[in-house]
C-alpha cells in the first residue's frame, strides 16, 4: 500500500510557489550545514567543499561583487529559477565526490516536494519536464544538440522558455515570456555563429550568409523576428500586446529549435 504524504492524508491544498520556496531553502540549509562534505562518498573520504571557488564563480556568474564574509547561500537567489541556475554553477565548481552528493540531495528534495516541481536534474543541469503539448522527441533532440560548453549561452534561455511554457498551462500570462526566452536563445545562437555581439535583427543577414541558407529560410527568419518583435516592442513602448494562444507559442518553440538545429548541423 502506497504511503500517503501528510497533505494527502489531511487533504490540504499545496501551492506551487510555496513548494518552490521550500526547495530553495532546503538547498541553502544543506550548503550551510556542510552536508556535501563527504557524508555519502563511496570511498568514505571527507572531501572539503571548495567554498572560495564556489563563491567566486557565483559572484562572477550573477555579476555581484565578491565579499569573503558572505556564505555560499548568500549568493543563491531566493527565486526558484535563480536558485536552479546557481546550483548548476555550484555543480561545475565542486569535486566529483561532492557532485555525486549534490545530485543526491537535489533528487531527494525534488522527490520530497509535496507536488511535482516540474523540473528534473540530469548531468549537472536542470531541465523542464516535458509537457504533453510538446513533441518530446523533437525537444529532446534540440536539447541534446545544445548540451555542450560551446552552446552554454544558448541553452539557458531555451530551457527557461520550455519551463515557462509548462507553467503557462496553469497561467497563460507566461506565454509572453516564452516568446522572449526563445527569441533570446536564437539571438544567442546568431551571436555564436557570427562571432559578434549584435542583436538578432542586426545579425539576421549575416546568419543566413554564414549558414548558406536560401531565400526561403531568409524570409522565414525575417518573419520570425517580426512576429517576436510584436510582443517585445509592445512591452517596451507600453503598448498592449497582441493576443497569444498556446498553439501559436508551441509552434514558435518548434521554429526556434529547428533554426538552431539546422544551424548546428550546417556549421559542423
Amino acid at each position: 500500500m502506497k504511503k500517503l504524504k501528510f497533505h494527502e492524508r489531511f487533504k490540504l491544498p499545496v501551492d506551487l510557489e510555496k513548494e518552490q520556496r521550500r526547495f530553495v531553502q532546503g538547498m541553502k540549509t544543506l550548503l550551510r550545514t556542510d552536508k556535501l562534505n563527504g557524508d555519502y562518498c563511496r570511498d568514505h573520504r571527507i572531501v572539503q567543499l571548495p567554498r572560495k571557488k564556489i563563491k567566486e564563480n557565483l559572484a562572477i556568474y550573477f555579476g555581484e561583487s565578491l565579499d569573503h564574509y558572505k556564505s555560499i547561500e548568500d549568493y543563491i537567489p531566493s527565486e526558484f529559477l535563480g536558485c536552479l541556475e546557481a546550483l548548476e554553477e555550484i555543480y561545475k565548481s565542486i569535486y566529483i565526490q561532492n557532485q555525486g552528493q549534490l545530485d543526491f540531495y537535489i533528487q531527494e528534495l525534488l522527490k520530497e516536494s509535496r507536488i511535482d516541481l516540474e523540473v528534473e536534474f540530469k548531468n549537472g543541469q536542470f531541465f523542464p519536464k516535458g509537457s504533453e503539448l510538446l513533441d518530446e522527441k523533437l525537444i529532446d533532440d534540440i536539447l541534446n544538440c545544445l548540451n555542450s560548453e560551446e552552446h552554454a549561452d544558448i541553452l539557458p534561455p531555451f530551457s527557461t522558455g520550455l519551463l515557462r511554457y509548462k507553467e503557462s498551462i496553469k497561467d497563460q500570462s507566461k506565454l509572453k515570456d516564452v516568446i522572449e526566452n526563445m527569441y533570446e536563445a536564437l539571438e544567442a545562437f546568431a551571436k555564436y555563429i557570427n562571432k559578434n555581439d549584435k542583436d538578432l535583427s542586426g545579425n539576421k543577414e549575416l546568419l543566413i550568409k554564414n549558414l548558406k541558407l536560401n531565400d526561403y529560410y531568409k524570409n522565414m527568419l525575417f518573419e520570425y523576428i517580426a512576429y517576436a518583435n510584436e510582443f517585445r516592442h509592445a512591452a517596451r513602448k507600453r503598448q498592449r500586446r497582441p493576443g497569444l494562444n498556446k498553439y501559436e507559442v508551441e509552434a514558435f518553440i518548434y521554429l526556434t529549435g529547428l533554426f538552431i538545429r539546422l544551424g548546428i548541423k550546417r556549421s559542423t
